[in-house]
């Protein structure tokens, strides 16, 4: 199958998670398109404190100083989440934008199939109060209700 951009749109709550959300993925698309991943700390450094509340860390963790959210079946440990985004996905990351004041699209381009899913992508996006709405996964358009 030749390589195709793939999509997941989502709405957008307001200027400032768009752009939280936006500054993180460039740093993510850097470290994961020219395989320079970043140690933990820097992603505790660089995702906003509302996103990392979001997230479990294990006792082990260097851990931000508030609290965060406790282990869970649909809560994501924060650092597996930014191993799959900075070096297990099988993708290249395009590109994130808005295609209008209230709605943006998150843009990536599978090496190969299943290329590792699409659930950490969602749960990225979702973490900066984005909710997405739509996907293309290089297989088929879903709408996400």
């Amino acid at each position: 199958m030749e390589n195709q951009n793939c999509y997941i749109d989502f709405e957008i709550p307001s200027d400032k998670n768009f752009l939280d959300l936006k500054n993180t993925f460039e740093l993510i698309k850097e470290a994961k398109n020219y395989g320079r991943p970043h140690p933990d700390e820097f992603w505790l450094k660089h995702f906003p404190e509302y996103s990392l509340k979001q997230f479990y860390f294990l006792e082990s963790d260097v851990k931000p100083v508030f609290k965060t959210a406790d282990k869970g079946e649909f809560i994501w440990h924060f650092y597996s989440l930014t191993s799959l985004l900075q070096t297990d996905y099988e993708i290249e990351y395009s590109d994130c934008f808005k295609l209008s004041d209230k709605s943006g699209r998150f843009v990536f381009v599978p090496f190969s199939y299943p290329y590792g899913g699409i659930t950490g992508l969602i749960v990225f996006i979702a973490s900066f109060n984005c909710k997405p709405i739509s996907i293309d996964d290089g297989t088929s358009l879903y709408q996400i209700s």
